[in-house]
């Protein structure tokens, strides 16, 4: 077995190996630092100035200095309109002293006592809290922003979400594959572009060593080895997936690596909120649990290759075909084809679960799609896949004695 091991990688492709190592770094670097040092994010503009937008700078101190002016701003234009009501309907203002409040926890850095305020005013008053624009960047439905105060009050009292989000090194990183609730809709196009590298990585690399044997016609000399063409065929995948993680674990930590080098920033944490709602119920994760779930979907994306161009290789000697065959399931989606399945068991399919954010937060048509079943759906094609393949084997196999009578 380890004989084997060592023989297979010794005919990985090295090469495309490195090709793909370099662009995986730059691809996630350049990714990575853009969006954290992005300042279209950290502008405000308002009515009474045209809309003009005055930027802060991308760092730890520009954020809160962004959020501390916004609440100026408010407290003065709710205080410029509550004075012109007439006496009796001016009454106790509960927004604007909660945006007071927020103020002056903001400019004595007492965040606990913030997050405490925001959780406790979200309990008590979710009206008051929905008129607050601040809040609202946060989440505008009061059931996540509940669970989100919550979850920070709980673990994470002494940092500020609203900031952690949008400068800190971890929130960033996590948002360039599409993990973050606060403002995350311009990254959506970064995270597509992540995830369609990687996809597109794992298949060509998939193909190449599963295809190489036929190609090569090394294949006959290949039975001769001391493990059947199945154990063959599970240490090719595991070595190959190994190496795959190996460039992905490179990139990841050059690109923390980068963006920690940015001026202006903290690292965070790994324990920072992620908020979703599944089936009605509204529940948080940490950015640790949801990049823990999206490496595992990659992975299991990567297995579905492996175990579709083991069943190709034994058919077909063409590469090109090979490779053809795993892009159209992987971006079927793209490709408008999984309209010809119905829309029952497009769950089932694993082509249907290439938006991995959506996925993992349960946004859009996942809603009410647990991340065990998808989970388990691939475990399913995967296992389904290499008994598929260990079957052909064995056809070939009888086939060949057959042959030889």
């Amino acid at each position: 077995m380890t004989g084997q091991v060592i023989l297979e990688l010794k005919k990985q492709p090295w090469l495309l190996h490195l090709f793909w190592l370099i662009v995986l770094v730059a691809v996630m670097g350049s990714l990575g630092v853009g969006w954290e040092n992005h300042l279209q994010r950290h502008g405000v503009g308002f009515p009474e100035t045209g809309y003009k937008t005055d930027w802060d700078e991308a760092t730890t101190t520009g954020e809160a200095a962004w959020n501390m002016r916004y609440l100026e701003h408010d407290i003065k234009a709710d205080t410029k309109a509550a004075a012109k009501l007439p006496a009796d309907r001016q009454g106790d203002n509960t927004a604007q002293a909660l945006m007071k409040t927020m103020l002056a926890d903001y400019q004595k850095h007492d965040y606990r006592h913030l997050n405490q305020a925001i959780l406790k005013a979200a309990q008590e008053d979710p009206q008051a809290v929905k008129s607050i624009e601040e809040l609202n960047y946060l989440s505008s439905n009061n059931d996540e922003l509940n669970a989100l105060m919550l979850y920070m009050v709980k673990h994470l009292p002494n940092r500020l979400i609203q900031v952690d989000a949008m400068t800190s090194v971890t929130g960033n990183f996590a948002a360039i594959f599409g993990l973050q609730n606060y403002f995350s809709a311009p990254n959506g196009k970064d995270a597509e572009l992540l995830t369609a590298l990687l996809l597109i990585m794992g298949l060509t690399l998939f193909c190449d060593v599963y295809f190489q044997d036929r190609r090569l016609t090394t294949d006959t000399m290949m039975r001769t080895a001391p493990v059947s063409g199945m154990e063959q065929a599970l240490i090719r995948g595991g070595v190959t997936l190994g190496l795959l993680n190996v460039i992905l674990l490179i990139g990841a930590v050059a690109t923390l690596l980068a963006m920690s080098l940015l001026p202006g920033h903290e690292f965070g944490t790994w324990l920072q909120p992620l908020v979703y709602t599944l089936n009605s119920h509204v529940g948080t994760m940490s950015l640790a649990q949801g990049l823990g779930q999206e490496w595992l979907i990659i992975n299991l994306w990567w297995l579905v290759f492996a175990g579709l161009a083991f069943c190709l290789s034994l058919v077909s000697r063409n590469l090109l075909v090979g490779m053809l065959v795993l892009a159209v399931v992987a971006f079927a989606n793209r490709l408008q084809l999984l309209g010809l399945i119905a829309p029952a068991l497009r769950t089932y399919v694993p082509s249907a679960h290439t938006v991995f954010p959506s996925v993992i937060l349960y946004s859009g048509s996942y809603g009410e799609v647990a991340f065990g079943t998808v989970a388990v759906t691939f475990v399913v094609w995967i296992l389904a896949l290499f008994i598929c393949g260990g079957l052909i084997q064995a056809a070939r196999q009888r086939l060949r004695f057959a042959a030889a009578r």
